[in-house]
């Protein structure tokens, strides 16, 4: 990655340094399945909230229950804000340090490194208070890795690129094929996720999801639903249609609360 440093002169400089890419994953706890994850250079609120958005559009519903560390950025204004909405909505959040209380967490993730990121070149080994024998790669294999890697000019887009490839295969993949416990079942955590039942979640539309997870501003509606705002310093104009206007018509003239996401 490239960062920016100020040397000794005072002076700016763009300096190359090797990092690791972090993955946090929405595993729904009854069927295994990764329903959300997002990947960045280090824990922080952005990459959370972004796993949590792509989890609740892929499955469209909101969880009973919701569990989770004490991650960096769990506290800050934004999640706080997302947290009290998710609340509102009938989820209960639990926060936890206890690995009993996050059902299979781990176990999922020695999975995940043991089985199926085993298979990519690129992998370096488990976390580094791991004692398992063959949690790390050796020091020669690394060493070449970094050489490939470089002349190859692997990249943060490669890397998650890859990582994604990994985790879908797991998603993909029957747990008889890995698991003694479970040699009889022929069904991958995604087919799990899709023919269980799902008594106790709420059922989202996209608007809720885009103002649970999106980001908002004020605008004023008028001139029969055609507005304009301005996002990272662009003007863009929108047309609001004609049968959503008919229903907030009575909003002409007032603020109300716009959502939208960057992309």
């Amino acid at each position: 990655a490239e960062v920016q440093v100020v040397n000794k002169k005072g002076e700016i400089e763009t300096k190359k340094v090797e990092k690791f890419i972090f993955v946090v994953a929405i595993r729904d706890v009854h069927s295994g399945d990764i329903l959300g994850y997002s990947f960045d250079h280090s824990e922080n609120h952005a990459v959370y909230a972004q796993a949590m958005k792509m989890a609740v559009q892929n499955a469209g519903y909101l969880p009973y229950e919701f569990v989770m560390d004490r991650f960096p950025g769990h506290n800050t204004p934004q999640m706080k804000d997302l947290f009290e909405r998710m609340e509102h909505l009938g989820v209960k959040l639990t926060v936890t340090h206890k690995a009993n209380d996050k059902a299979g967490v781990e176990r999922f993730f020695r999975t995940l490194q043991s089985v199926f990121l085993m298979d990519s070149k690129y992998f370096y080994g488990e976390g580094i208070m791991s004692r398992g024998l063959a949690a790390h790669r050796s020091a020669e294999y690394i060493k070449k890795i970094k050489q490939d890697s470089k002349k190859l000019g692997w990249d943060l887009y490669q890397s998650i690129e890859e990582s994604t490839i990994h985790l879908e295969k797991y998603r993909a993949t029957p747990l008889s094929k890995y698991s003694r416990k479970h040699s009889k079942v022929h069904l991958s955590p995604k087919d799990l996720h899709e023919y269980c039942e799902k008594p106790h979640v709420t059922e989202v539309s996209q608007a809720q999801i885009s103002m649970l997870f999106g980001l908002r501003k004020p605008i004023t509606i008028k001139q029969n639903g055609q507005f304009t705002s301005e996002m990272v310093g662009v003007e863009f104009d929108y047309m609001i249609s004609p049968a959503y206007y008919d229903i907030i018509s009575n909003y002409h003239g007032k603020q109300v609360v716009m959502t939208y996401a960057l992309e």
